[in-house]
């Protein structure tokens, strides 16, 4: 082992021992904290600071959206099933036109 790559791995060890840890435990307290803070909040503090209100009307406007679009969607597979069914009678009667039994 020579002299650099030991000086390397003793500077990579300090750089860890002095900044990559002490970094790690301050996300930990600062998560911590925030944890403490929020779980201290009653429900109306929790529901205005994320805006509680604003998520509710767009998800029941979009829920509003997407029902009107589901039954025009189901108006059309119904309109779209009746065409076939006529479609196929439509051939049916035209075979007994051109291609009648004996």
């Amino acid at each position: 082992v020579s002299t650099q790559s030991t000086g390397t791995r003793n500077v990579l060890l300090k750089f860890q021992e002095n900044f990559v840890v002490p970094v790690a435990i301050s996300q930990l307290q600062i998560i911590n904290q925030m944890q403490t803070e929020i779980g201290e909040l009653d429900g109306a503090t929790l529901e205005k600071l994320f805006d509680v209100d604003y998520f509710l009307e767009t998800m029941t406007t979009e829920m509003k959206e997407t029902s009107e679009r589901l039954t025009a969607s189901k108006e059309i597979d119904v309109a779209i099933s009746k065409a076939a069914v006529d479609f196929r009678g439509g051939a049916t009667l035209i075979d007994k036109i051109f291609h009648p039994k004996k």
